[in-house]
């Protein structure tokens, strides 16, 4: 079975008229007699307005960011409502986690939940809704399950999310949870999959905007001996920092939350270390700037070669040997001659780029893998294995929300 839940913000509304002829008691717009993309708007906008922020059409909840908390939805008392089938006056996410909990047990497929919307919709928080209502209904919260979900999403959100011109926290990767039951129906453990991390926005990001939050926490936060060390200053000494005139958050006290947050997970202070000195490491490379020493030449810039020390000693790797895998590439012909082709500054960017892209993606990879950890899921197992058997389980997909902007990159297709 599959649930979709679609998120929108008030600026979908905005060029919605307000209809006299829309009646605002219609939980299930799909028996609409006519049901268009205006009469759909205008339902939505006429319900948002008398504080009904769920509506279904179909097996579809769609749902409108109220920007604000309405007791009467997030209560105790509304959750009670929806703990059995049949007393569910009203829809609400309560409703879509119940009906995807009651098929699971009955039916004993696999069931899953998509969430969708564009950035600063309330896809986040709708997720922690769904989820928290599952726990609830398995009576699972002394496993401390739920829990351990909360602590770890500081660390996915420093690490995958940033600032847009939409959303002062918005998720910049796609997250799959999968919740795993017993043949008793009590929750075990849950292990979550990454996808299409937005690893072009490490290297470059647009006016307004910044990159992820974990490298203006650690500028913020590290004391100075570890800046020192680091060979660390201001954001705005490092080109993949100081690219927007936008003032970026961080602080010490983010700071301290995300240490106490990794420590949650599983990072040891020594494991913290080698954290902060990849992050480091990929600040410099972002600094090791290329000239034009020929037609078809480049060598890093005085400046560029500094940095590039830096990213060497952070890294433990040979200068010279870092220098010719950003600068040339070699290849081996079938007489057995080696041949060198060396790059322009161009493509050396170009190169240094997608390595700083590569080293961050796999950092996050490793950090995902410590919170499947504490979820229970052992290293690399995220799908059950030898068993051709489903097993009970609910999945929950949260896709990163686009942004709706006057003009769209290529990036938000891919």
């Amino acid at each position: 079975m599959l649930n979709a839940i679609r998120r929108f913000s008030t600026h979908s509304l905005n060029s919605a008229p307000i209809s006299k002829k829309t009646t605002t008691d219609n939980d299930d717009l799909s028996t609409l007699d006519n049901l268009t993309e205006d009469t759909l708007l205008a339902a939505l906008k006429n319900r948002h307005a008398s504080g009904q922020i769920y509506t279904n059409i179909g097996n579809i909840l769609l749902a409108v960011n109220p920007y604000r908390v309405i007791p009467e939805l997030v209560s105790e008392d509304a959750a009670k409502r929806y703990e059995k089938p049949g007393g569910m006056p009203k829809p609400h996410i309560y409703e879509t986690a119940l009906k995807a909990y009651q098929a699971m047990r009955i039916e004993g497929s696999p069931q899953v939940a998509v969430i969708s919307g564009e950035s600063g919709a309330g896809k986040t928080e709708t997720s922690k809704m769904f989820l928290q209502h599952i726990v609830r209904l398995t009576k699972a919260g002394g496993n401390g399950l739920e829990q351990k979900i909360v602590l770890s999403s500081p660390v996915l959100e420093a690490f995958g999310n940033s600032q847009t011109l939409k959303n002062d926290n918005s998720s910049r990767f796609g997250w799959y949870l999968t919740l795993h039951f017993a043949p008793d129906m009590t929750l075990q453990r849950a292990s979550i999959k990454q996808y299409l991390l937005e690893k072009s926005r490490l290297v470059h990001h647009g006016k307004g905007e910044t990159s992820f939050h974990v490298l203006y926490y650690m500028l913020a936060g590290l004391d100075g001996a570890w800046k020192d060390q680091l060979k660390l200053s201001d954001a705005k000494k490092f080109n993949y920092l100081g690219q927007s005139n936008h003032k970026a958050k961080g602080d010490k006290k983010q700071w301290k939350e995300l240490c106490s947050s990794l420590q949650t997970v599983g990072f040891s202070t020594e494991e913290r270390a080698v954290l902060w000195q990849l992050l480091a490491a990929i600040l410099h490379l972002g600094n090791v700037e290329f000239s034009q020493s020929g037609d078809d030449a480049s060598e890093p810039t005085k400046s560029g070669l500094e940095s590039l020390k830096h990213v060497c000693e952070l890294l433990h790797v040979d200068p010279e040997a870092l220098q010719k895998a950003l600068t040339s590439v070699s290849s081996r012909m079938g007489n057995g001659e080696v041949m060198v082709r060396k790059h322009g500054k161009d493509k050396a960017a170009t190169i240094r780029d997608g390595a700083a892209k590569t080293l961050y993606e796999g950092l996050f990879n490793q950090i995902v893998e410590r919170v499947n950890m504490l979820l229970g899921t052992e290293p690399g197992r995220t799908v059950e294995v030898g068993d051709p058997a489903p097993k009970p389980t609910i999945g929950l997909l949260d896709l990163f929300g686009f942004e709706v902007l006057q003009q769209n990159s290529f990036e938000q297709l891919c």
